[in-house]
């Protein structure tokens, strides 16, 4: 800093500056946390942004959380832009529209369109074909989906904020490999309170995600027998995208900024009919998918679609009364909970998956077959049901589909969550420019921080 002075400016006013600039650079440049391991595995790297919290926002005194700065590198990376706004992005995704093509009996129905969005293949054209990464609340995510077309929270969201979907970018390694529920059955007689297979009471969901918000919930474990959570669900690795901050969670929690499935309409119909574009001739509508109850493609899965042989589709029946029928199982006991969850397990519909030419699946986000943001370091859950009761499927490292008995095998966990990126924006603190040399002429009288250009009330 360099002073022309017509008088000896006074120490106390040069201690004031110096104060005044070192403060601004400790509350400005904070350490952000390398990005951790990612799925990537080629040589083309998804764009780091960095991360979007502020670093130690639950005891920052503004109680703001979210960086402006890096927020607006999210705007600019999306758009392929420079000094894009929120306001830019909000509009761009409210004049796009999602096209998604599967294979039915009925060409009419063979596009999947959501309008109000953009998914993981328009977001990575933007961006140079690339992915994008950034960290939220200490973890690492990759967006796969924006959208406006949304609904109204019970967390103060509103119908047409904009929602970015987030999968975390690897198989979490301090959770490790786990079982998805604590028994295997085949039966799904309509006298029982669960089915073996069902996300919303299970193991993986209630306890391994923390799920069932701020009082948590019962998992099965039988097919009419259940226990909560044992331990401080409050310390739990997710409480933060789980528990709201008027659990002892307090103001680390980030549900506020998050939105449930039951906000977000193109998890409303989920049809894995459609998604499925392999040779297999018998394909049927699968659990824990859709949090829609309806049956016309809108409020919930069209039943009306078949696979092109045009034999197969809905709900499996099974092989004997109330047995391995998946028309029982969405009608057990708390099936559709998990819509109101913060933090989930992504679907197969959702994420696509790629075996071979003859056996692949679409991904309703948008992820092209075998692109590297579908791959892991390890093998990992999904939410989804296959057509029988005892048995889940779940990813490969290599992004492609296997199922066991939902008690058989420990595999890796890869949750998503919906961030609320409007209510973000109204949560943001930006780093003060470090001042560069500035002149200052002492006139003879008191003189006050805030009468140079280099100062302001920030």
């Amino acid at each position: 800093m360099k002073l022309t002075k017509k008088k000896l400016i006074s120490l106390s006013t040069l201690l004031l500056i110096f104060a005044l600039v070192l403060s601004s650079a400790i509350l400005s440049f904070g350490i952000v946390n390398p990005l951790s391991s990612n799925a990537y595995t080629s040589s083309t790297l998804p764009k780091s942004i960095g991360s979007i919290t502020l670093e130690n926002y639950e005891e920052r005194q503004d109680k703001r959380v979210f960086d402006g700065n890096i927020l607006d590198k999210l705007y600019n990376t999306v758009l392929n832009q420079a000094s894009a706004t929120y306001e830019d992005l909000l509009n761009a995704v409210n004049n796009s529209t999602s096209e998604l093509t599967g294979v039915t009996n009925d060409a009419s129905k063979n596009i999947n369109s959501q309008s109000k969005s953009m998914n993981f293949a328009q977001i990575a054209q933007s961006s140079g074909q690339q992915a994008i990464t950034l960290e939220f609340g200490g973890l690492t995510w990759n967006i796969v989906y924006l959208t406006t077309n949304t609904n109204d929270g019970a967390n103060g969201g509103k119908q047409g904020d904009l929602i970015a979907t987030l999968w975390l970018s690897d198989a979490d390694t301090e959770i490790g490999n786990v079982k998805w529920r604590e028994f295997t059955s085949t039966s799904t007689d309509e006298s029982n309170l669960y089915a073996s297979n069902v996300y919303s009471t299970s193991k993986m969901r209630v306890e391994i995600l923390n799920g069932g918000g701020d009082g948590g919930a019962n998992y099965a474990t039988g097919l009419n027998s259940s226990k909560s959570v044992e331990g401080d669900r409050s310390n739990h690795r997710y409480s933060a995208f789980t528990m709201s901050s008027s659990t002892a969670v307090g103001d680390r929690s980030l549900t506020k900024f998050l939105a449930t499935p039951s906000q977000v309409n193109y998890q409303i119909a989920e049809n894995f009919v459609w998604s499925y574009t392999g040779n297999n001739t018998s394909v049927y509508l699968v659990t824990n998918e859709a949090w829609g109850n309806g049956t016309d493609g809108i409020t919930g899965p069209d039943l009306s679609i078949k696979h092109p042989n045009g034999l197969t589709g809905g709900w499996y029946t099974g092989t004997a009364a109330n047995t391995n029928d998946t028309r029982q199982v969405i009608k057990k006991q708390n099936y559709y909970d998990w819509k109101n969850d913060y933090l989930w397990l992504p679907s197969i519909t959702e994420t696509g998956y790629f075996n071979s030419v003859n056996e692949k699946c679409v991904s309703l986000w948008g992820i092209p077959q075998s692109n590297n943001i579908s791959k892991s370091s390890k093998n990992i859950w999904l939410r989804t049901g296959s057509y029988l009761a005892a048995t889940l499927w779940y990813l490969t490292a290599a992004g492609g589909e296997n199922y066991d008995n939902t008690n058989a095998i420990s595999l890796g966990v890869r949750p998503a969550i919906h961030l609320n990126l409007t209510q973000a924006q109204k949560s943001i603190a930006r780093d003060q420019d470090a001042p560069s040399d500035v002149s200052i002429e002492y006139a003879g009288k008191a003189l006050k921080i805030d009468q140079d250009s280099f100062a302001n009330s920030t």
